[in-house]
């Protein structure tokens, strides 16, 4: 019996057809234990950006009234997600961010602003986009904050220090900015451990700034 099996398994490989068909299993299976085993996540501290200083920030809000510039960041940690519910990445990443928001939520010298942006093309308008973020949150039952970028200069300051251009490249992207709104960290895109980085680089900012007070 175990010879005529293995005359059945050579005999595939000899056809043409059947070579190819097992050479498609062969190259399936291998992609499947490739997708299991553990993958690096990408570096957060080694972007060319690090260390420039952002000159150019302007939020608005959960009120509609209140806006954030960069001198009301200054002095604080300041943790910038830039996302969007037509995004999978972003949607895939969004319950980490909450997750960050809320661990720091108590500590002033700390800022989590998850920015939520319309699709990449489209004019945005505060209240659709606002509203279609609140129903996407209130479905999910997922808390924080919203933050919008109505004219896209945020993100056109940060395009520019990222990659010369004046838009993001890429959704989601997080930038961490310590005290002085210098970034610190950088990661683009979403991978699985990302926000294990940003807390232990809030908290390397924290400690930091610890360390230099009198």
């Amino acid at each position: 019996m175990v010879q005529k099996r293995e005359f059945r398994i050579l005999g595939a490989f000899q056809s043409p057809l059947g070579g190819i068909t097992m050479l498609g299993l062969i190259f399936v299976f291998a992609t499947l234990i490739f997708r299991s085993l553990p993958q690096d996540v990408p570096s957060a501290s080694d972007h060319p950006a690090l260390g420039r200083s952002l000159l150019d920030l302007h939020l608005q809000g959960p009120e509609p009234s209140e806006t954030i510039g960069i001198d009301s960041l200054r002095g604080s940690i300041v943790l910038i997600n830039f996302w969007g519910i037509w995004c999978p990445p972003c949607r895939a990443e969004l319950p980490y961010m909450a997750s960050l928001a809320n661990a720091f939520d108590g500590l002033a010298s700390v800022r989590v602003l998850a920015v939520s942006c319309g699709p990449p093309g489209q004019t945005e308008q505060r209240d659709p986009l606002w509203n279609a973020t609140r129903d996407y949150l209130t479905g999910r039952q997922m808390k924080i904050p919203i933050y919008t970028d109505l004219g896209g200069v945020t993100r056109r300051s940060v395009g520019l220090i990222l990659s010369g251009e004046l838009s993001l490249q890429a959704y989601p992207t997080t930038i961490l900015l310590d005290q002085q709104a210098k970034i610190r960290a950088v990661w683009i895109g979403f991978a699985p451990g990302n926000e294990i980085q940003m807390r232990r680089e809030i908290e390397r900012l924290l400690a930091r700034s610890a360390a230099s007070e009198p």
